[in-house]
């Protein structure tokens, strides 16, 4: 008998245990950023001379703002860049286009950028784009391969 009101005992003890938590997350929403990165080309494959622009399209998927939201794009190799524009300022170095941070991306805010390169030799080029915001400790990368022909 003994053996059977201890067993009844932990069960109600964990039975109330397992209510109380869940009762107290119920209680505290999580919010926080959630942010994806897509990137494609327009037109692929292409001929040297030819022209195709990378997008770059980012989205707060969360439930929280994500702050200072940078892109950094890089020229893929047997290419040219032209042109960019996005909703910040950009700056190019060595083929690697930096733009101004975001300050603020709200959930279900989506932005997007463009950049237009130019083949200049026939190969295998692949856009790299990476993005850093200010609640993720690592740098999210998406990559874009383009096929260029003589």
């Amino acid at each position: 008998m003994r053996n059977k009101l201890s067993i009844a005992f932990l069960l109600l003890l964990f039975a109330s245990y397992s209510f109380a938590e869940n009762e107290n997350s119920a209680q505290k929403p999580i919010c926080v950023p959630a942010i994806w990165i897509s990137t494609y080309d327009t037109e692929d494959p292409i001929p040297v001379g030819g022209t195709t622009t990378y997008v770059i399209e980012v989205m707060n998927e969360g439930t929280a703002n994500a702050t200072n939201v940078i892109i950094i794009d890089e020229t893929p190799d047997y290419m040219q860049f032209l042109t960019a524009q996005g909703p910040t300022e950009y700056k190019v170095e060595n083929k690697i286009i930096v733009f101004e941070p975001v300050p603020k991306l709200l959930p279900g805010e989506k932005i997007t950028y463009r950049i237009v390169c130019k083949a200049i030799e026939g190969g295998s080029a692949k856009n790299k784009a990476s993005l850093t915001y200010d609640q993720f400790s690592l740098e999210l990368i998406d990559e874009e391969g383009t096929s260029i022909y003589q």
